[in-house]
């Protein structure tokens, strides 16, 4: 067998032979016939080169039951100094050991398992290496009184578990902070942290910290049965850069080596990593920031096209870029930014009202349009009273709904003719925002009754705009053929819904799956034998998607489904029914 240790990784290589390498390019070859042990034993060593502290509970995990260390019939223990490069020797079980280092990097290879890994630990790897071997461990750490868990003071400490509070119990009876750490099989410098306040919630740490001290596991409310995923370690506050850092190092050790998952566990366990510092702003805006955010409001509408909406991710994202308008620059540029801010904020508010968060959805519409209105934007002031507008009308309130798309309507009317802005709407400019305001109006009259307005609206839509694949957003066929389905003119609202698919082809799953819905119902309704194939594809469409209002639009297919006769229809109107409510 030989080991190879880089900075980097550890690696398995031959099966007769064992070879160290350090950062310091020392390296020593060990091979089992000169060293007369057999083929497949399982060796550990330890040398100078690595830092971290999860030696104790790695080379535990590896090393849990007396069949492993029984077959630890090889001990070898390389140390060196750090600048010296000193040789250390060789050690048999029960034979004379060189002292390791301060700093040690225990790697323990269980060869006839096929197990090993890579551990780190400040001062240590001498004990790991007599636990491994099973040579007792010196006795020199004073004893502790039973009686000392009876005291009245001491055991509301145990029952809530504080452990802070217990080693310094501890050491106020005399106990140090390397006695404790010998007790409980944890680091010095781990110790060192729980003094400081770290909390241990970790059902593992408990368990050991109780046996190593002799607690009774009644006083620490601990039972034998107890489910380890019930308890966690809590991310203590003020966590540095240090213990950051040599957490990281630790858990890439383990991953460097190959590790076993179940040890990867448990190390994870141990992690407690705090929230990131705060990402400091710029001293000075320039072009580029607002270019970032226009980018940024691009690629999340391509993502919601296609997959549905991220309302999270795009509040997130709008909340940073309001963090930049806070920042000084030029003139020129903090009115682009103010606008490219608007239009981030009127993808938010679309994203949510995908979502089925109509109030999230307003809050963004409210704040694009003080912005919009504060940079004299006429076309973000449109765009999000439409939107708006829309949102309210379906979130069942038409007659205030109208109110808002009428406002957007007029407003659209300030909009340069020539406006080049294709980030929100697409390339249509001013004729899309009133067409698009126009269509939406006309869904909202008929909601209230007035069919014939809504025609009228509809008619002066389609004379303004007509969409091209290159508009992203904007459809007037949906609109038509919603309307001629709930009058009941199936053949019109079929061509409507067609020509919505077809519009949509290329440009938005998302918009494409909302009217494919559509037109399968238009079909279910009329009993033709292809709807059932458009109604699966439709569903099945929908379920794929994390948009509420695609899945909203499902009902009136599953009524239409479950007025048709016959098994197939029932059986996709309950698959149906499911994916309209389970939330995505």
């Amino acid at each position: 067998m030989r080991l190879t240790s880089t900075p980097a990784r550890v690696t398995h290589t031959t099966a007769q032979s064992m070879r160290l390498t350090t950062q310091h390019s020392t390296s020593w070859s060990l091979r089992h016939n000169q060293l007369h042990e057999p083929p497949g034993a399982t060796v550990l060593v330890s040398g100078v080169g690595a830092v971290g502290r999860s030696a104790n509970m790695m080379a535990a995990a590896l090393i849990s039951s007396p069949a492993d260390a029984q077959s630890l019939l090889l001990l070898v223990m390389v140390t060196m100094r750090a600048r010296t490069g000193d040789h250390g020797r060789v050690a048999r079980r029960g034979g004379a050991r060189a002292a390791p280092t301060r700093t040690s990097v225990a790697l323990v290879g269980m060869v006839g398992m096929g197990v090993y890994c890579a551990a780190m630990s400040y001062g240590h790897a001498d004990k790991i290496l007599a636990a491994a071997a099973g040579i007792p461990a010196a006795a020199n750490t004073p004893p502790i009184d039973p009686a000392l868990y009876q005291r009245e003071d001491v055991r509301p400490i145990l029952a809530a578990r504080d452990i802070t509070a217990l080693y310094q119990v501890l050491k106020d009876t005399g106990l140090t902070q390397r006695d404790i750490a010998a007790l409980t099989g944890q680091s010095q410098s781990e110790v060192s942290e729980i003094l400081a306040g770290r909390q241990v919630l970790s059902y593992d740490l408990l368990v050991r910290i109780t046996e190593g001290l002799a607690i009774p596991r009644e006083l620490m409310g601990i039972s034998y049965g107890a489910y380890r995923g019930e308890v966690t370690v809590a991310s203590p506050e003020g966590v540095d850069e240090e213990m950051l850092r040599r957490q990281l190092i630790e858990l890439g050790a383990g991953v460097a080596v190959g590790a076993p998952a179940a040890m990867l566990a448990q190390l994870l366990e141990r992690l407690e990593l705090g929230d990131p510092s705060p990402v400091p702003l710029p001293s000075q805006l320039g072009a580029v920031h607002v270019a970032k955010v226009r980018d940024l409001t691009r690629r999340l509408g391509e993502a919601r096209r296609a997959y549905g909406p991220d309302p999270e991710v795009c509040t997130a994202a709008a909340a940073w870029a309001s963090r930049l308008l806070d920042v000084p620059g030029a003139e020129p540029v903090k009115g682009a930014l103010v606008v490219a801010v608007a239009e981030l904020h009127i993808e938010a508010g679309w994203e949510a009202f995908e979502a089925g968060l109509y109030d999230r959805a307003i809050h963004h519409y409210g704040r694009a349009l003080k912005l919009a209105t504060e940079a004299g934007d006429a076309y973000c002031q449109a765009v999000a009273l439409n939107r708006a507008g829309l949102a309210t009308v379906e979130h069942g309130q038409p007659n205030e709904g109208l109110k808002l798309l009428q406002v957007g309507a007029v407003t659209a009317l300030d909009v340069p003719p020539d406006e080049p802005r294709a980030v929100v709407v697409g390339g249509g400019g001013r004729a899309a925002v009133r067409a698009i305001a126009l269509a939406d109006s006309a869904t909202a009259l008929a909601d209230l009754g007035e069919p014939e307005k809504a025609d009228t609206e509809l008619a002066e839509a389609r004379e303004l705009w007509q969409p091209t694949p290159a508009d992203r957003n904007g459809d007037l066929d949906r609109p038509a053929a919603c309307l001629e389905l709930a009058r009941g003119h199936l053949e019109r609202a079929e061509q409507f819904a067609s020509a919505s698919v077809r519009r949509w082809e290329g440009v938005s799953q998302v918009g494409r799956t909302h009217s494919g819905v559509v037109l399968a119902t238009v079909h279910v309704r009329a009993g033709e034998p292809r709807g059932l194939q458009l109604a699966h594809s439709a569903i099945t469409a929908a379920g794929k998607l994390t948009s509420a209002r695609v899945r909203r639009r499902l009902e009136p297919l599953v009524t239409a489904l479950e007025a048709r006769s016959g098994a197939d229809a029932g059986q996709l109107a309950r698959m149906a029914r499911q994916v309209t409510t389970t939330r995505a």
